[in-house]
């Protein structure tokens, strides 16, 4: 049984090229339904990639951006309001 839900596993799981192509939707500006459209993957999937996907970057930034020597910052209107609400 074993062999079973280990073959199970590594068919649900997307490839490295295709996460890629997923998040290169997203980038663009694609909305998740159109992205279930144009791959076929569901959307569940592709919400949970966007999970962590966002988890990955953000502990990518907590680890490399700090200490900067930053005299000004630019922000867009969502970053202004995540900052407010952590604050």
């Amino acid at each position: 049984m074993e062999g079973c839900t280990n073959i199970l596993y590594r068919m649900n799981k997307l490839s490295t090229e295709r996460r890629a192509q997923i998040l290169g939707m997203m980038v663009e500006g694609n909305s998740i339904r159109a992205i279930v459209r144009m791959t076929g993957a569901s959307k569940n999937t592709i919400v949970k990639l966007l999970e962590d996907a966002g988890e990955a970057f953000s502990a990518y930034q907590d680890r490399v951006f700090h200490d900067l020597p930053c005299k000004r910052i630019q922000l867009d209107e969502m970053s202004y309001r995540r900052i407010l609400v952590t604050a």
